[in-house]
């Protein structure tokens, strides 16, 4: 598999980055084209309420709830959503500092960000334990350990498209 190279990031750090991270947003919308800058915000918006609309209808899949298990889960579910969603904000922070600095890495920056990638990982995987155990609370431990299989796999799709469109610090 070849990672997008070096010369290209420059060109694409916005919104390629952006399309990985929210789903393509204005490939959604039928076009063709990212939208202005001024506009990105609401195809954001918009294309993380499609991923997680998305993700919702795997995740069902993968949990074959009875109505009463659903009612227990889906609300546990849509909190746990919320609050992935403001990690989603600090990695695609992340990512765009470490674009708009891709040329000019130094060590520190490098460092920096690196550090910074870190603490997202920690921060997300204390997430998932929370609603892990929340889960497990509502519907019991194989419940819970179905919950985390299924968000794990869906969460390592998306990390590695995210990953396949990043190149390495040069």
């Amino acid at each position: 598999m070849k990672i997008a190279s070096a010369s290209r990031f420059p060109l694409i750090k916005r919104y390629t980055l952006l399309a990985v991270v929210f789903g393509a947003p204005w490939v959604a919308c039928g076009q063709s084209t990212p939208p202005p800058e001024e506009n990105l915000k609401a195809y954001i918006d918009q294309a993380r309420k499609e991923l997680t609309k998305d993700k919702a209808a795997l995740m069902g899949q993968a949990m074959r709830l009875t109505p009463d298990q659903a009612s227990k889960f889906w609300p546990v579910y849509s909190a746990y959503t919320k609050e992935l969603d403001a990690l989603g904000d600090m990695r695609l922070k992340i990512v765009k500092d470490y674009a708009d600095n891709f040329d000019s890495m130094d060590d520190q920056k490098a460092d920096g960000l690196a550090k910074r990638s870190f603490e997202w990982e920690t921060k997300r995987s204390a997430l998932k334990q929370k609603y892990y155990d929340q889960v497990k609370q509502a519907l019991g431990g194989k419940a819970a350990a179905r919950f985390a299989q299924a968000e794990s796999r869906l969460l390592a799709i998306i990390d590695l498209q995210i990953a396949a469109q990043v190149p390495l610090v040069e």
